[in-house]
């Protein structure tokens, strides 16, 4: 999974822009790239966002849909905001 600061800020969705370096957001999986795993949905209390595992070296194709987990990242603005996965527990 390589290596993760656990010191990280946890976030929501919603407040996640504004959150400088690498973050935590907690959530459920409603969903997932259904070819390689490279991405999923993760919603928590405030929102939506995508979460980008292509920069990595694990996919989603094992984790269930509905599940529980913990991405650490940094945020990608832009056209598709989403979150740049370094990490990933569920």
């Amino acid at each position: 999974m390589g290596t993760v600061d656990l010191a990280s800020n946890e976030v929501t969705v919603k407040s996640m822009p504004t959150s400088p370096g690498t973050v935590k957001l907690s959530g459920v999986m409603i969903d997932k790239c259904p070819v390689s795993g490279c991405w999923f949905h993760l919603k928590d209390k405030t929102g939506i966002i995508k979460v980008d595992l292509k920069a990595t070296n694990f996919t989603s194709t094992p984790i269930p849909v509905n599940s529980k987990v913990n991405v650490y990242g940094k945020y990608a603005s832009g056209d598709d905001s989403r979150l740049v996965a370094v990490g990933i527990e569920y």
